[in-house]
């Protein structure tokens, strides 16, 4: 009669162990996952609309004439036509 008592408390606590160690190893897995996505990410660029054709570039790469943003040099020679 102890012997299989003993036997379900064994159980119980394997039961127990495992379950723990599955919550481990799963957790383990998430923090790493969440670690390469944030070095993953992309940083967002500000954009500027060119006056000339309306097409959006990333700020650093417009050409600012007076207060006026162009995509290149061929677009702000023909604005100030």
């Amino acid at each position: 009669m102890f012997g299989v008592v003993r036997l379900i408390i064994l159980g119980l606590l394997i039961s127990f162990a495992l379950k723990l160690f599955k919550k481990f190893q799963e957790n383990r897995l998430t923090r790493t996952q969440k670690k390469s996505k944030n070095n993953n990410k992309p940083t967002a660029k500000k954009t500027v609309r060119c006056d000339h054709c309306g097409i959006y570039v990333p700020s650093d790469e417009t050409i600012n004439d007076g207060g006026k943003n162009f995509c290149s040099l061929e677009h702000q020679s023909e604005h100030r036509k």
